[in-house]
């Protein structure tokens, strides 16, 4: 597996953040086709919302229809996850060489495959702030084994583009290749680039959006509450391609030979 653009600097920070960024720039056309129909997809997820992402006047807004509807909801989650993981895939599978992505990808095992070990290690560390407030162990105590379990999660996130692809990469395979240091460029890859993109991409949208919000209402009226959404999306997808690339080299660079197990 060989990424569109490859660099002989050595493993680390620089290489996972600064390629990352530039393989974003690069593949710009590519990333586009790649996120048309998941934006579609959770935009329309958006629409039985009468709110927007976030509060701008800080008051609390009444529930809509969808979210005192748990069928509804639970549809909309689905949704919004088979979203993501056919965004996630068709990105993994055009860095790593196994075509361009089309406008649209349709549905396979990849996608279900891939979603699976995601929701495992995205609710691996987050299990233990869910019970802050509800058990008897301290909360600092929950944060501590939470971020330990962070740790566990970033040194098995190799599994994630190697399903992408159906690629043999087992839990134990990633947590050796991830040793000796190789952890931490993994974990503030992505969090340095959410950084630089919420700086270069979510400050301007948002005070695009602020023109069409009336600071005399208590939440953004229809259109100016979709349009947060549209920005909100755009920013999550263009952070998890930034952290798709910078998984995506390391797998190359620390996983030369993923089939073989």
């Amino acid at each position: 597996m060989t990424l569109p653009v490859t660099s002989d600097a050595p493993y680390g920070l620089v290489l996972l953040l600064g390629g990352s960024l530039k393989l974003l720039w690069r593949s710009r056309r590519a990333l586009l086709r790649a996120m048309t129909l998941p934006l579609v997809l959770m935009l329309l997820v958006s629409l039985p919302y009468d709110t927007a992402p976030l509060q701008v006047a800080g008051q609390p807004a009444a529930a809509s229809q969808a979210e005192r509807s748990w069928p509804v909801v639970l549809l909309l989650i689905l949704l919004d996850l088979g979203a993501i993981a056919m965004f996630s895939v068709a990105w993994y599978r055009f860095l790593l060489g196994y075509g361009e992505p089309r406008l649209w990808p349709g549905l396979h095992l990849a996608q279900l495959r891939y979603l699976g070990r995601l929701l495992f290690l995205s609710l691996l560390p987050a299990a233990p702030l869910l019970m802050i407030g509800e058990s008897m162990i301290p909360g600092a105590v929950l944060v501590a084994i939470s971020l330990a379990l962070l740790y566990v999660a970033v040194r098995w996130s190799l599994v994630l583009p190697a399903a992408a692809v159906g690629a043999r990469v087992s839990l134990a395979r990633s947590w050796r290749a991830t040793a000796a240091g190789h952890a931490p460029p993994l974990l503030f890859a992505p969090f340095f680039g959410l950084v630089v993109l919420s700086a270069i991409v979510g400050m301007p949208f948002l005070l695009f959006a602020g023109f069409f919000i009336d600071a005399n209402e208590p939440r953004p009226d229809r259109f100016a509450a979709l349009l947060l959404w549209f920005e909100f999306d755009v920013l999550a997808l263009l952070a998890m391609a930034q952290a798709s690339a910078a998984l995506a080299i390391a797998v190359v660079r620390l996983l030369p030979d993923p089939q073989n197990s």
